[in-house]
C-alpha cells in the first residue's frame, strides 16, 4: 500500500504532465507555443487582419524587440507560413484577446522572415527566439473584403472630384491668364508655365536629376505663402519630395530658366489644403532652376 506522501507526489506529477501536455503546443507547421492567456472566440483566418504587440527574447532572456512599450499595436495582413516553423503561422491558433509565447529558430526568422542577408550581432544563428504575441483585434476575411470595397469605392469618389475639381481649376487658370494677357506653355496634366527666362541651348530635367531651385509660393490673389529667401532648395526628381505640380513643371524645364507655374490644387494639396492653405486652392510658384 503508498503512503500518504508517495500518493500527493503521484498526483501532482499527473497534473504537472496534463498541464504541460496542454500548454506547450504545436501547429500543423511545427510552430511550437504555450498558451499564455485563452479568451473565446473564432481565430485568426488567412487573408484576414490583426492588430497585435509583441516581444522578442532570446533564450537567454536577452530583449531584442518590444512593440508593447509604444502602446501602439503593430498592424498586419494574415499570411500563410512559408517555411515550416514560421511565425506567421502564430495568427492561426490565437483568438482575439489571447496571448501566447512562441519558439522560433533565430536564422529562420532573421534570414527568412525579415529577409536579411546576414544576422544581428550577438544573436546566435542556431538559437531558438521567444515571441510574446498579443491579439489585440481580429478581422476576418469577409471584414477586411468589405473594408477594401468601401476604400475602392471612397478612392472613385475621390478620383471623380479631382476630375471635377481640376475642370474647376483649369476654368479659372484660364480665366486669370486671358484676364491678365498671360501666354502659358500648359503641360498634359494641367499646370501652366509662363517662362520669365528660357534657355535654348539647355536640356530638359529628367527623372532622377538633382535640382537646385529659387522659389516663391503665392495665392492667385497675389498673396504670398512662402519663398527661399535666397537659399537654393534641393530635390531629386521623380521621387515625390514636392508636389505633383511641381514636378510636371520642372521636368519642362531647364537649367537657367525661370517661370511662373500655375498649378491646379488637384496637383498641389488638394481637398485637404495644408499649413494655412485652404482645400482646393491653385498655387501659384516662381522657380527658377540653378542648377
Amino acid at each position: 500500500m503508498l503512503k500518504k506522501t508517495s500518493i500527493i507526489i503521484a498526483i501532482f506529477c499527473t497534473a504537472f504532465t496534463l498541464t504541460s501536455c496542454d500548454s506547450n503546443k504545436s501547429t500543423p507547421n511545427g510552430l511550437k507555443y504555450t498558451i499564455l492567456k485563452d479568451s473565446a472566440g473564432a481565430t485568426g483566418e488567412l487573408e484576414g487582419f490583426v492588430m497585435f504587440d509583441y516581444m522578442i527574447k532570446t533564450s537567454k532572456d536577452s530583449l531584442l524587440f518590444s512593440s508593447f512599450e509604444s502602446g501602439q499595436p503593430v498592424p498586419s495582413p494574415i499570411t500563410a507560413p512559408t517555411y515550416k516553423g514560421c511565425i506567421f503561422e502564430a495568427f492561426q491558433v490565437l483568438s482575439e484577446g489571447d496571448s501566447a509565447r512562441f519558439i522560433v529558430q533565430a536564422d529562420s526568422f532573421f534570414l527568412k522572415t525579415m529577409g536579411g542577408d546576414k544576422m544581428p550581432e550577438k544573436v546566435d544563428p542556431k538559437d531558438q527566439l521567444n515571441f510574446t504575441i498579443k491579439v489585440r483585434k481580429l478581422y476576418s476575411k469577409a471584414q477586411v473584403a468589405e473594408e477594401k470595397k468601401k476604400s475602392d469605392q471612397q478612392n472613385q469618389q475621390s478620383m471623380q472630384m479631382g476630375i471635377q475639381q481640376l475642370k474647376t481649376d483649369s476654368t479659372i487658370i484660364a480665366q486669370y491668364l486671358a484676364k491678365n494677357n498671360i501666354k502659358t506653355q500648359r503641360t498634359p496634366q494641367g499646370v501652366h508655365l509662363d517662362f520669365k527666362k528660357v534657355n535654348k541651348q539647355g536640356i530638359n530635367l529628367i527623372k532622377g536629376d538633382s535640382v537646385q531651385v529659387n522659389y516663391v509660393l503665392r495665392l492667385l490673389d497675389g498673396t504670398e505663402i512662402e519663398n527661399s529667401k535666397g537659399q537654393p532648395f534641393t530635390l531629386a526628381l521623380g521621387y515625390g519630395q514636392v508636389i505633383p505640380g511641381w514636378e510636371e513643371a520642372l521636368l519642362q524645364m531647364k537649367k537657367g530658366e525661370k517661370a511662373v507655374v500655375y498649378v491646379p490644387s488637384s496637383l498641389a494639396y488638394g481637398e485637404r489644403g495644408n499649413r494655412g492653405i485652404a482645400p482646393n486652392t491653385i498655387l501659384v510658384f516662381e522657380i527658377e532652376v540653378l542648377d
